[in-house]
């Protein structure tokens, strides 16, 4: 029988997850001062090519924890890939076209 009004283990972990993320992104724009500073920031880091060469490598550790179903190893995964553009240093030349 299911209860109304009663959040189950894994709803509550994702509740709790979903709001430490956004505190963390709101005080990392707070931080800064400003939005577009942040972005800025985040921006010229995302051109590192190295960056775009690291991301597809996060596919094998999140079909390893999705297989092994380990709930951990999937949000550490997901976490690390949408951070990563802020690992490398911003690029210091430009490619050329």
């Amino acid at each position: 029988m299911m209860r109304i009004g009663t959040l189950k283990r894994t709803e509550l972990f994702f509740s709790v997850g979903t709001l430490v993320l956004v505190l963390f992104a709101a005080a990392a724009v707070s931080a800064t001062g400003y939005t577009n500073e942040f972005v800025a920031w985040a921006w010229a880091r995302h051109h590192n090519v190295l960056s775009w060469y690291v991301r597809p490598l996060f596919l094998l550790p999140f079909c390893y924890f999705a297989y092994r179903r380990s709930l951990w190893g999937i949000v550490l995964t997901v976490v690390a890939l949408a951070t990563s553009m802020f690992w490398f240093p911003p690029q210091s030349t430009r490619a050329q076209r």
